[in-house]
């Protein structure tokens, strides 16, 4: 009973220690992944706004952005179809193992800031 209790209280505490860390925060650019391509959609996930790009498998999402005022409508009439430079932490997260979404920290068009986490 008391090797079960343990096991449990251990397990507890390493998920937490591997949840404080598969969450770092970008400080810099230096610090993030760049990628650069066509957008194909941008759209709603939760509170999220999406962004695919054109022969990439992987995901990209401003976390919250429709709560820190993004305007969904504005973004997909102005990026879908342009070329745009996104920044991303390069990281892996225990929700998605496989790296297929990405953190948006910046995104960049036609050489303005869209979007950036950083100020």
């Amino acid at each position: 009973m008391k090797k079960t209790h343990l096991t449990i209280t251990a397990s507890v505490v390493l998920l937490v220690l591997l949840s404080a860390f598969a969450f770092r925060p970008v400080s810099t650019y230096k610090d993030c992944r760049v990628v650069k391509g066509k957008v194909t959609s941008v759209f709603k996930g939760g509170d999220d706004v999406v962004v695919t790009l054109e022969g990439r498998k992987e995901n990209y999402f401003i976390d919250k952005g429709l709560k820190k005022g993004l305007n969904l409508a504005k973004l997909k009439t102005g990026l879908e179809g342009k070329q745009v430079t996104i920044k991303y932490p390069d990281y892996r997260s225990m929700f998605t193992p496989d790296k297929s979404l990405k953190n948006i920290v910046t995104i960049e068009y036609s050489g303005k800031t869209i979007f950036s986490e950083l100020k």
